[in-house]
């Protein structure tokens, strides 16, 4: 503790030690010990007890200040409590070596505490010089001791022989009462003793109510702590009012909520946004600077007003709006839908595009450039290609031992209803139609699938269902797992169990063409030929318990808007999942592969699939297939591309460098097989790169790709699909 920081109250006591009155000479008796006893109070600056353990030195001067010391004693550790300490001085240097008393009239003690600077000296009382009775003037020639009952004059209260007087009851007129363990206060005339500490209730009259864990504030009269916290409503006079999800704006007074809707969507003028970006109603105007320049979009952009760009525009996506003015080039990925006026200062290229839907001219300007664009089309349309063919229907029949499996929307019917007096149930699907029922004799011709399906085999039911399909391009996507149910099939498949393909004999079957697909038991099954260019080619295959189950879709019709210009396929056999592009369906080899741990892939014209078979084949000239084990491939990867006209695939192997921009890039290692060895496989319908073990192919139309690989060649496989979404 720093002596600076203390004050100090001291009483020297009256506590010379005075064993009895001696006459001068040898025969003098013993005086007491030459001490004074000593008590005090330390308290700090702000006049608060100092408690603990403290070093103090005494020194005592013949002045108020300055010279030097007479005499000086350090106690070490002295005990303090509530402030308050009690010593002896003269135990460790005796008062009277040299006899200071005997030499001055007047002392004063000074005292430093912990050696930090001496206090303001205080003057020593008389009772220190009680010590130089022991030379006593009025004692000197006295011989003996004197008895007390030969004195004379004593007090009446000293009769007794005992010195007690005043000693029982405090008589300072300036000390009150005095209670034990209490504190002291002055009342104005005395000091008394008797107050309880710590206070424990706060009588301050600028202070209220206290409540625990609860905020202060002033009501004006007294702080009150009773306020909660935290405080839930705003009352900032500059906040207005504010809706969740919408942008805030300073109306010039306050924060209130603006027209910007953001939920992850952003709507202007709507709470419903369509896509990334909404804004109805106004006018839309896209710049940098002060006037218009640049327009982007990473999707749809869905305008209910006028959208004006002053320089390029870019949609990787499909724009609809009621008008649009444009001086620059319009770059777009996706459809365009105008409502009202479209205005364009350049050109618009529309490579392998088409403009739907053109009004009727109601002007002459109208009229002539209706007239160019017809013509226009009308030249350029020979020159587009779609791969389209005419309009025509798909169909597709399941042979099921319960109707409860037939897919919903499906026609479902009882083979006993439409059987012939032998039992059998026959079928015959051609690109003209759809024959059903018994017979005596059968003849066919070209490219047809026939089935016979007897009815004392557990084959109850026959489900069918007629697609329709504008385009021509209707397209079977098959999977036949081994292992697994319906979780193995991709979104928007339908899947049905093995139990309920097979005969009592466990035996099933499927075939397909451009006509249609079968899938179910029959006992006897024929195809005519497709060998023809205009007659897509033909699948087929068995199973028994090669499989757990079949998943299909039918693509490239009517009933599946998205893509109903059909689609190209393109499978990738790779080592590692993780270079599947984002988008691209992937299924480990070991749940679609067969019981024997080979899967078997088969495409043509108008149906690709895989999975496991007991036996397999194809007829026609256009076809694909190949087979390999999970030892080869670990990965099945796949993406049906939806024809924007011919489908265009382009390859480059680099054998150093990346692969340019705009092309799918793959390292050359994952689309090898455990031989050290990748393949490229493709026909005009379908497309192969990863390991196999055994393929064939064969386009009789477009001609057929079929390359080998290994890393020493190249570093990268790049893929670029064009006319195709």
């Amino acid at each position: 503790m720093n002596s600076r920081h203390c004050a100090l109250s001291l009483l020297l006591a009256s506590a010379l030690a005075l064993s009895s009155i001696a006459a001068p000479g040898p025969a003098a008796a013993a005086w007491g010990p030459p001490e004074i006893a000593v008590q005090g109070m330390l308290t700090n600056l702000a006049d608060e007890p100092i408690s603990g353990k403290v070093d103090l030195k005494f020194s005592v001067y013949a002045s108020q200040s300055g010279g030097a010391s007479l005499w000086s004693e350090v106690h070490p550790n002295v005990a303090t409590q509530a402030g308050y300490f009690d010593l002896v001085l003269g135990t460790i240097n005796p008062l009277d070596d040299p006899p200071i008393f005997e030499q001055f009239d007047r002392l004063w003690v000074g005292i430093s505490v912990n050696n930090g600077p001496e206090l303001p000296r205080a003057p020593l009382s008389a009772v220190g010089y009680a010590m130089q009775a022991r030379h006593a003037e009025f004692c000197d020639g006295v011989t003996g001791a004197v008895a007390w009952t030969s004195l004379t004059g004593i007090p009446g209260g000293f009769a007794d022989g005992i010195d007690d007087v005043g000693l029982a009851v405090e008589q300072d007129p300036q000390v009150g009462a005095l209670g034990l363990n209490k504190w002291c206060a002055s009342d104005g005339s005395k000091v008394n003793c008797d107050k309880d500490l710590p206070v424990t209730v706060e009588t301050d009259p600028e202070v209220g109510p206290l409540t625990k864990d609860k905020w202060c504030a002033s009501d004006g009269l007294q702080v009150v702590c009773d306020k909660d916290l935290p405080v839930t409503v705003e009352t900032d006079p500059e906040v207005g009012a504010n809706q969740a999800n919408y942008v805030s704006k300073w109306n010039g007074s306050a924060l209130v909520a603006a027209s910007i809707y953001d939920s992850g969507n952003v709507g202007i003028g709507t709470d419903k946004p369509a896509g990334r970006l909404h804004v109805a109603g106004g006018l839309v105007w896209i710049g940098l600077g002060g006037a218009p320049d640049y327009a982007s979009s990473g999707g749809d952009a869905y305008l209910t007003s006028v959208l004006e760009v002053d320089g390029e525009t870019y949609l990787d996506g499909g724009l609809t709006c009621t008008a649009l003015t444009n001086t620059g080039d319009l770059t777009q990925q996706g459809d365009s839908k105008f409502e009202g006026a479209a205005t364009f200062t350049e050109n618009i290229g529309m490579t392998n595009k088409k403009i739907e839907q053109l009004a009727a001219p109601t002007a002459g300007t109208d009229a002539a450039n209706k007239q160019y664009v017809d013509d226009s089309i009308k030249t350029a349309v020979a020159a587009i290609p779609t791969g389209g063919r005419e309009k025509r229907i798909y169909t597709v029949l399941l042979s099921l031992r319960s109707a409860g499996s037939c897919p919903a929307g499906y026609t479902v019917e009882s083979i006993d209803n439409i059987k012939g007096p032998d039992n059998n149930l026959h079928i015959n699907l051609t690109s003209t139609g759809l024959f059903m029922g018994g017979m005596n004799g059968l003849g066919y011709g070209q490219a047809h699938i026939y089935a016979r399906v007897p009815s004392g085999q557990g084959i109850t039911t026959i489900c069918h269902k007629t697609y329709t399909s504008s385009t021509g391009m209707a397209y079977a996507s098959v999977i036949a797992p081994h292992g697994g149910d319906a979780t193995v099939c991709p979104t928007g498949y339908n899947y049905i169990p093995r139990s309920e393909t097979v005969g009592n004999n466990s035996w099933g079957y499927m075939m397909n063409n451009d006509s249609g697909m079968f899938i179910g038991y029959i006992d006897s099954w024929a195809r005519g030929s497709h060998e023809y260019n205009d007659q897509s080619g033909f699948n087929y295959r068995s199973w028994t318990t090669h499989i757990s189950g079949i998943c299909y879709r039918i693509f490239g019709v009517d009933e599946d808007p998205a893509t109903k210009n059909g689609v190209y396929p393109v499978f990738l056999g790779i080592k590692n999942n993780q270079n599947c592009p984002v988008g691209w369906e992937v299924r480990t080899v070991s749940t679609v592969d067969g019981e024997n741990g080979t899967l078997y892939l088969q495409a043509n014209d108008n149906s690709s699939v895989f999975g496991g078979v007991s036996d397999w084949g194809h007829s026609g000239n256009n076809y694909m297939q190949i087979n390999f084990s999970y030892s080869q491939v670990a990965f099945l990867c796949w993406k049906f591309y939806v024809r924007d006209g011919f489908p265009i695939r382009t390859i480059r192997t680099p054998h150093t460098g990346n692969c340019p921009n705009g092309y799918e890039s793959f390292p050359a290692d994952v689309l090898k097989g455990s031989n050290n060895n990748g393949y490229i496989g493709a026909t005009g319908h379908a497309l192969y790169m990863g390991g196999l073990d055994g393929w064939g192919m064969h386009d009789f139309s477009e001609g057929y790709l079929q390359h080998n690989f290994t890393s020493n060649v190249m570093n990268k496989l790049c893929l670029k699909m064009e006319n195709v979404k």
